[in-house]
């Protein structure tokens, strides 16, 4: 798999599993809420149920409340608090301090713990604390409420309550805890699922892309293999052939079959270099980029004098370490570039000083966009002109093996520079 499709995975799944668990995430705090709203009308439930246990005790002792009491201490064995009729606490083995206003609602919250008098419960559903902290109940606990109203044990203490018992629940926290550590597990199990379901069907729609690519790739490098007999022979005849007694019209027609030559082997070796990296010299030396820089000079001349172009050039002694094969294939780019994308009679300037090479064109620019894209393999600048879009791949491959910095400047219209930086 290419550097390409990894990317392209990577970037979907991303974008997949972030849009998912944020779904995943709002579903699980509504499940989260409604669970621990259920579990907190559960416990209220059996909060009642022992009020009205401490209500019968209370009511059975009502001529001897210090037997009741007893009987309470006995009995019960959660941390509660009554106080009479005159707000005077009778029994007390909760040891928090209620505020009046606590009092007078009938339910306080220490810890995530539940401290209720159930009956003021039933008689303020409303209370703005116990709204806060359960939400407003699901409709069917709202009917179970109603039913409740009307049918618990409680109602017959409530109206005129000589007593209020204040309870707390110890296992709620618990219980919350044990529902964030589930809900956490299954979001994770889901988001893990989600992402191997996701991974492999990007895979299967990728698929028909890759081979595609595939396809390209494996025809480009037959063609290189067949392409380099015929090439070899045409570029030998130019060489041999016989110019003493050909006329100038025939002349300039030979000139343009070593131009298109020239070109045809360019783009073999740029195949070559690509498709089979290891076939390249790949002997470092000191490189004395100036020389190897002339010579492709002379070589790309007849490109120069075909399309006009005035070529003006600085160039200073420069050294890099390097193989001399890579650095002409990275030269040859550039130049080829800086001629194919060039108007006629344009201009190119070259730079080269200790360090630095710069090759400057007065051609058709690029903007931002296709310049963050320029070195993805097969990325043209435009349509209209030759070649497979692997050159700047190929020279970003060997500057990235020789820690040579290149950057791209360009404007629509004005031109593109290309500039080579190393450590000297």
């Amino acid at each position: 798999m290419s550097d390409n499709s990894r990317r392209a995975i990577i970037k979907v799944l991303c974008l997949y599993l972030g849009t998912t668990g944020v779904f995943l995430c709002v579903f699980f705090w509504f499940f989260y809420t409604k669970e621990k709203r259920h579990l907190i009308v559960q416990q209220v439930s059996e909060l009642r149920e022992i009020s009205l246990e401490v209500y019968e005790i209370l009511h059975t002792h009502k001529d001897d409340i210090p037997s009741g009491l007893k009987q309470i201490s006995t009995d019960i064995h959660y941390p509660l608090r009554i106080y009479n009729h005159k707000n005077k606490i009778i029994y007390d083995t909760l040891y928090v301090a209620l505020n009046e206003s606590e009092i007078e609602q009938g339910i306080a919250i220490r810890d995530g713990k539940i401290i209720m008098e159930p009956s003021m419960h039933e008689r303020l559903p409303k209370s703005p604390l116990l709204t806060s902290y359960l939400n407003k109940t699901s409709q069917s606990h709202g009917q179970e409420t109603q039913k409740s109203k009307k049918k618990s044990p409680l109602s017959k203490f409530r109206e005129n309550p000589r007593y209020k018992i204040f309870i707390q629940d110890n296992a709620l926290d618990s219980q919350i805890l044990l529902l964030q550590i589930k809900l956490i597990f299954y979001f994770i199990l889901s988001l893990f699922i989600v992402g191997i379901v996701a991974y492999f069907l990007v895979r299967l729609f990728l698929k028909p892309i890759q081979e595609k690519i595939n396809s390209l790739n494996n025809f480009i490098k037959d063609t290189t293999h067949e392409i380099n007999t015929p090439l070899s022979i045409i570029l030998m005849s130019i060489e041999t052939l016989q110019t003493q007694n050909l006329t100038p019209a025939q002349m300039q027609k030979i000139e343009r079959i070593k131009l298109a030559s020239k070109s045809l082997s360019h783009l073999y070796k740029d195949l070559v270099a690509y498709n089979f990296p290891h076939s390249i010299n790949n002997k470092c030396e000191n490189l004395a980029l100036e020389n190897l820089l002339q010579e492709r000079l002379d070589y790309f001349s007849p490109f120069f004098e075909q399309k006009s172009l005035q070529v003006q050039t600085h160039i200073e002694p420069s050294m890099i370490v390097a193989s001399a094969e890579k650095m002409s294939c990275i030269i040859d780019n550039l130049l080829s570039n800086a001629i194919k994308y060039n108007k006629k009679g344009g201009h190119i300037n070259i730079v080269l000083q200790k360090g630095l090479l710069s090759i400057s064109d007065s051609g058709c620019g690029m903007s931002q966009t296709q310049i963050d894209k320029i070195f993805e393999r097969y990325v043209r600048c435009n349509d209209f002109q030759g070649g497979f879009g692997i050159g700047l791949t190929l020279i970003k491959r060997i500057c990235a093996e020789y820690n040579i910095n290149i950057q791209a400047q360009s404007e629509l219209g004005e031109g593109s520079t290309f500039t080579l930086l190393w450590q000297a």
